[in-house]
């Protein structure tokens, strides 16, 4: 069998009645498991102070983020102890492909919004001020890889992975996406200073992250590009991601002129031209696929 029929086999809509209500169970399963093994990783969190007068540091935002990773990580060796399927439908993908594809991933992401940057730039949307001493910009850019790491294994796995594979074999794989997507982007509201262009972006990233997985077999892709992506957005560039700006950036962002256009306070995912980004990210997604099948 080759990967084009592996991929599609992955995301096939369950023939009968009987076993999509068995992968539905599966999704409420996997979400069960990842809730309580979160909740369990984050008792040793409760015992770390952090002031409510003052912004979260680096350390203190890696530490939120950690249990919801443990929890996710370990839900899906979870649902393999448990029903032991193929290793494909975790998300893991073809063995030989998995670091080419991440690979390919992290590049795209820091150069896709490095792209953006330069663009909002050149139009006069963002200034940039200086960048921070070497000392402290290399402790907080070993602290932002794992933090940005961990979000991105949190909120890939949750919306992209094994759920999300047994999703579309209970309802098919577009409606998966969808709802996928919709939850992705409902988890955005709360963030202080999102913006109705910043959760467009943000759903439509669900949606051709979801295509990615399809076409390419695996988490890889849109696993790195998602991790380079914020990365790039939050110590790199030093610009809001999703209204939120984190201490330590190498460069410090400002973004001026209408909110449409630079971003506003959602940072630059918010500007209409992040679309452009997006439809980058979907040709390269379609081009890996016809890697893969060439191969």
């Amino acid at each position: 069998m080759d990967d084009e029929s592996d991929s599609a086999d992955l995301f096939a809509w369950a023939p009968t009645w009987r076993a999509r209500g068995a992968a539905l169970g599966k999704v409420l399963a996997f979400l069960a498991a990842g809730l309580v093994v979160t909740l369990l990783a984050s008792v040793p969190v409760m015992f770390v102070h952090i002031k409510a007068s003052r912004s979260p540091s680096l350390i203190d935002t890696l530490m939120l983020e950690a249990p919801v990773a443990v929890g996710i990580v370990l839900a899906n060796g979870l649902m393999w102890l448990i029903w032991r399927e193929p290793l494909a439908r975790f998300g893991l993908g073809a063995a030989g492909r998995r670091g080419l594809h991440l690979g390919i991933g992290l590049a795209a992401g820091l150069g896709f919004f490095s792209a953006l940057m330069l663009l909002l730039w050149a139009l006069g949307l963002a200034r940039f001020a200086g960048p921070s001493g070497a000392s402290e910009a290399l402790a907080n850019g070993l602290v932002s890889v794992v933090l940005f790491a961990g979000v991105a294994i949190v909120e890939e796995g949750l919306f992209r992975g094994y759920g999300f594979v047994q999703l579309a074999g209970a309802v098919s794989f577009w409606p998966a996406a969808i709802v996928g997507s919709a939850i992705f982007t409902a988890t955005h509201l709360t963030n202080a200073g999102e913006t109705p262009f910043g959760l467009l972006h943000v759903a439509v990233f669900g949606l051709v992250a979801a295509y990615s997985v399809r076409r390419t077999g695996g988490i890889w892709f849109a696993l790195g590009y998602h991790a380079a992506w914020d990365f790039t957005e939050s110590f790199v560039w030093g610009a809001p991601d999703s209204g939120a700006v984190l201490p330590g950036a190498l460069i410090h962002t400002v973004l001026r002129g209408p909110a449409m256009l630079s971003g506003g306070a959602a940072g630059p995912e918010g500007s209409v031209f992040s679309l452009v980004t997006e439809l980058a990210l979907l040709a390269t997604a379609w081009a890996l696929g016809r890697r893969k099948r060439a191969g």
